[in-house]
């Protein structure tokens, strides 16, 4: 019996760039099927944790198809969090 063909799929890693925002917004809502995240990672762009370099995407075909992020710092006072969620 003759073996199925092998698919690769080639995925370039890339900091992500400024205007990309709403493409990895709707890969975020899309894989987990929930807006809440993309809301999330808006949310952490423009929390004082964020910080420029930190956010990478994977893209295919010239499609964003994930993105990774760690902000700079990890913690933000629980006061503050309601201006960053909205």
């Amino acid at each position: 019996m003759p073996k199925p063909p092998i698919r690769r799929h080639l995925v370039e890693i890339s900091p992500e760039r400024a205007g990309e925002e709403s493409r990895v917004a709707k890969v975020a809502a899309r894989s987990f099927d929930d807006v809440l995240l993309a809301k999330l990672v808006d949310g952490l762009r423009r929390s004082p944790a964020w910080r420029d370099g930190l956010s990478f995407v994977a893209e295919s075909a010239d499609e964003i198809v994930g993105q990774v992020c760690s902000p700079g710092r990890c913690w933000t006072p629980r006061e503050n969090w309601s201006m960053y969620w909205s």
